[in-house]
């Protein structure tokens, strides 16, 4: 059984219209414009549009705003879909830039923004857009909590997955925000529960990585994908029962002295 996992992104709803204010000035410009203006707001996994909205909403963010904060940006850099609808709908003043003679307009901000987001996706991902899919940046890294950082077993007893979400989406995929992996996915829902008032034995769970920490168990990733797609699982029963299905305890006994 599947758990609701909603990828549908409000804010995008309410900011992709105005960023689609501009018109594209060559192929990949003009093929991202058109996959966003079809796109249906969520950040699903295997969306192009979901990573042009997210690689262009921080883009933005750094136009709007890297020149008023100075240093105090580099902690303020991250997607921020509430200051992006105020400043370009409210105060458009946050479109011009301190920096230059000139008076910036919001249009000229989103226009910039579009170029710089679509250059660094393009270094990265390859020249078509339509290629280019939310999942690909979108990483939740499991770390080993002992191996984790040792090298070479490191890489054996960690792994990632491609998830869906975002930082505004209720299947919550917060972002990283860190420049050299932007969009990584390190914020989330580790544990789900629903939970039946009416009969606690038929609440159903989602739990991220496996059943056990041992890197060479065949547990210890087993519930990775389920916990990505909201697959759930039954927690109920007797202990006979539940052996029945093929649970085991492991019991630890101390030795006399």
């Amino acid at each position: 059984m599947a758990l609701q996992t909603d990828a549908y992104s409000l804010p995008a709803e309410a900011l992709v219209p105005s960023l689609l204010s501009v018109k594209g000035d060559n192929a990949v410009s003009t093929a991202a414009l058109e996959l966003l203006s079809a796109w249906d707001f969520r950040m699903d996994r295997d969306s192009a549009a979901a990573l042009i909205f997210a690689a262009w909403s921080r883009a933005l963010v750094r136009e709007l705003a890297e020149d008023d904060l100075g240093p105090l940006f580099a902690d303020f850099w991250r997607a921020r879909p509430g200051f992006l609808i105020h400043a370009l709908t409210v105060d458009p003043s946050w479109c011009d830039r301190r920096d230059t003679p000139d008076t910036e307009t919001c249009a000229d901000a989103v226009k910039a923004s579009l170029a710089d987001a679509l250059d660094r996706l393009s270094a990265r991902f390859g020249d078509d857009p339509a290629t280019w899919r939310w999942g690909s940046a979108h990483l939740a890294r499991f770390e080993h909590r002992i191996f984790g950082g040792l090298p070479v077993l490191g890489g054996l007893a960690s792994f990632s997955i491609e998830t869906d979400g975002g930082d505004e989406t209720v299947n919550r995929g917060t972002t990283g925000g860190a420049d050299e992996a932007p969009y990584a996915h390190v914020h989330g829902a580790g544990f789900r529960a629903v939970y039946d008032l009416s009969d606690l034995h038929a609440s159903r769970f989602a739990m991220a990585g496996g059943q056990a920490g041992h890197p060479l168990s065949r547990h210890y990733r087993d519930l990775l994908t389920d916990w990505r797609d909201g697959v759930s699982f039954l927690l109920a029963g007797s202990p006979e029962s539940l052996e029945t299905e093929g649970a085991h305890a492991l019991r630890l006994r101390p030795t006399a002295r």
